[in-house]
């Protein structure tokens, strides 16, 4: 583990994210300061070969001059862009960036599992290249060890013209722990996206998760499942950024929330001056457990341009009662009624996971957070 310095020094000096920055408006830091976060770097163990099909794994000495020049690029351009302490916090991390790669026409697969030390910051930074004409299926899991950790983690994903990418991100968290993650996909001509992800837990998280559709031609959708207990908190931001005619974007988010969690869908549509054909929808749903758990959706749509479709919606509610009454009167327990219907709320949602295994993992994760 090596020390930085001259980077804690300068994230000392940073302010906080700002309640008037619409990011930041609902986040409650409650007590926690990142300035006070020793940046240090921990190593993240590769995974073994088998869990590697056809895409490479490779340190940034390793990668060729492209993704090296882009690497560099985004990680200056983070900390030159960087606003609050823990926006710096994460573009000051000293973890060694892993980068993944699909060679063009590759039809390639990789696994990512990662456990974080307990109590330790975890700040991976990850990207994934994938090439011209190529196709790659990707899942990350991250389960946490213990309390207190506080997680920065960085995922980029570069799809080249006609690339598809079917990708899936699970983290299961311990209860103390705090997550504050960036996701961003950068989509060229014709590519696709496939983004699913799953968080469990956490005492405090915000994460962005945005589609950077650059490309004429280029879809992107995302979707996501949140299971939060206790007093959890949970802010997700998702983005579909419109830059190129004849794009396409979908968001998708679920959520189960019991005794006193909170959670906040922040969705995005922007559609700048000029663009033409563009399709987008976003939904949001939300299932309270019990009546002191808060669910609030914001969907926001900045459309500045003419010939586009764009859709938005949000259900906030608790378990349907008379679907639970007509269960129980067909003899299951009551506590076998509300699984039944909290399975039947995420199941679609979780089928668009690459791996069934993966989607049965996370169903028993969220059964045990949500006490079912």
């Amino acid at each position: 583990m090596s020390e930085a310095p001259s980077a804690t020094m300068e994230l000392r000096d940073a302010p906080l994210p700002s309640p008037h920055d619409e990011s930041w408006r609902k986040v409650d830091l409650g007590g926690f300061d990142p300035r006070t976060l020793k940046l240090t770097e921990a190593a993240v163990q590769p995974p073994p070969a088998s869990e590697l099909h056809a895409c490479s794994l490779l340190t940034l000495a390793e990668a060729d001059g492209s993704m090296q020049q882009i690497v560099a690029e985004r990680q200056q351009m983070k900390r030159r862009q960087a606003r609050d302490a823990i926006a710096l916090a994460r573009a000051l991390a000293p973890s060694t960036p892993l980068i993944l790669s699909a060679a063009p026409g590759a039809q390639a697969a990789a696994t990512l599992r990662f456990r974080p030390t307990a109590g330790a910051l975890f700040a991976p930074q990850i990207y994934v290249f994938v090439g011209a004409g190529a196709e790659l299926t990707l899942i990350l899991e991250c389960e946490s060890q213990g309390e207190e950790t506080v997680y920065l983690p960085q995922l980029e994903l570069h799809v080249a013209k006609g690339g598809r990418l079917k990708a899936a991100l699970a983290v299961a968290h311990a209860g103390g722990d705090r997550r504050f993650g960036w996701l961003e996909s950068f989509l060229a001509e014709d590519a696709s996206v496939h983004l699913a992800t799953a968080f469990d837990g956490g005492r405090l998280a915000k994460d962005f998760l945005i589609g950077r559709l650059q490309g004429r031609g280029a879809v992107f959708r995302a979707v996501g499942a949140l299971a939060l207990g206790g007093r959890d908190f949970c802010d997700v931001e998702m983005i579909a950024d419109h830059q190129a005619d004849d794009t396409q974007s979908s968001l998708h988010y679920k959520t189960v929330l019991r005794e006193r969690a909170h959670s906040i869908f922040d969705g995005n549509l922007i559609i700048p001056p000029g663009r033409q054909r563009v399709r987008s929808h976003q939904l949001n749903n939300n299932i309270l457990l019990d009546r002191s758990a808060r669910a609030e959706s914001m969907p926001r749509l900045v459309i500045q341009a003419e010939r586009v479709q764009a859709e938005h919606g949000a259900t906030v509610g608790q378990l349907d009662h008379d679907a639970l009454f007509y269960l129980m009167a067909r003899g299951l327990s009551e506590a076998e009624a509300r699984v039944l219907l909290v399975h039947g709320f995420l199941e679609q949602l979780l089928a668009e996971f690459p791996s069934a295994e993966l989607a049965e993992k996370i169903l028993s994760r969220f059964y045990r957070r949500l006490s079912l």
